[in-house]
């Protein structure tokens, strides 16, 4: 979904901290030569500030340590974010995972782990910001017709669910997803479904397929830096809760993934059951209206009868 008209606020942690906001085990900004980064004090760190309003926040950071691999896990508000393992002696893509948060104080956390106990090297972080991004009423989950609703994976009050993708990321214009797993399956509980929609692309050559219970349904091989559509009709399959999408990378796989989805949605028909006090009302009053009608017709016929006379 684009995210043109999104206010982004980008809060630099390399080399300062906002009035307010709180950081622990990370030290004082150091220089390398060419960047700036913070070392990690022990195996824990956290970040805690204030928002004012509800907010879209997305931490970016960068792990380096030169003689062991580290595995770093994300946290918001003590919710698991994303995870990732960093190799040794190579400064690898940015990690970045964000989520939608209400209005209120909320605290960023990471816990390390080196391949080997306990850590030889001391670990360096680089790269670490926050952006904070406004809504702007696109990643809300609306009615688009009557008794027809379009429901938004990326609203934060959302029933999809998905599973073989990462965190939600903001790429300073849309909102998506990495795909983590060769096999992704986004997944819904109500019923009424009738289309599932989601974009999907690649800077590499991708073939994806998808599947309603086990059935192909869509087959799309796209060239590289093409997206594809996908839409789903799901009005045949009444029963079915689930869109798997299988990615094969036909080219050399990124770091985490080869290919990110864009915009996941389903549209579903909701139409409200009668309760039993209701369909009794219904009942009754159908009733009053055809022995109404009854009556009208009846004393209408019986005075065309009284009127009637024959002829001479």
């Amino acid at each position: 979904m684009s995210a043109s008209e999104h206010d982004v606020t980008t809060v630099d942690l390399r080399t300062d901290v906002p009035t307010g906001w709180n950081l622990v085990g990370l030290s004082d900004p150091k220089f390398d030569g060419i960047n700036y980064y913070r070392e990690i004090q022990g195996t824990h760190a956290f970040l805690e500030f204030k928002l004012n309003t509800p907010q879209f926040v997305q931490v970016e950071y960068q792990l380096y340590s030169r003689s062991q691999g580290v595995t770093s896990r994300l946290f918001m508000d003590g919710a698991l974010l994303q995870q990732r393992r960093f190799a040794k002696n190579k400064l690898e893509e940015k990690e970045r995972a964000g989520v939608f948060v209400k209005s209120g104080t909320h605290t960023i956390s990471w816990d390390f782990k080196c391949s080997e106990e306990p850590c030889d090297d001391p670990l360096k972080q680089y790269l670490t910001q926050v952006k904070l991004i406004k809504r702007n009423g696109q990643e809300k989950s609306e009615e688009v017709g009557v008794h027809v609703f379009k429901e938004i994976l990326d609203d934060p009050q959302t029933s999809l669910k998905v599973s073989g993708a990462g965190a939600l990321e903001f790429d300073g214009i849309n909102f998506l997803r990495r795909i983590t797993s060769k096999n992704m399956q986004l997944s819904w509980s109500d019923e009424g479904a009738i289309n599932a929609v989601l974009y999907v692309y690649s800077p590499q050559v991708f073939k994806v397929t998808a599947r309603l219970k086990n059935k192909v349904v869509d087959i799309q091989k796209n060239s590289k830096s093409e997206g594809a559509l996908i839409a789903i009709s799901l009005a045949q399959y009444p029963q079915v809760r689930t869109l798997d999408i299988e990615i094969d990378c036909l080219g050399k796989s990124n770091i985490g993934g080869c290919a990110y989805i864009y915009s996941p949605y389903v549209i579903f028909r909701k139409v409200d059951p009668i309760s039993k006090p209701e369909l009794s009302t219904i009942i009754l009053l159908v009733g009053v209206i055809l022995f109404t009608l009854w009556k009208f017709l009846f004393f209408r016929g019986s005075s065309y009868g009284n009127a009637y006379e024959s002829p001479p």
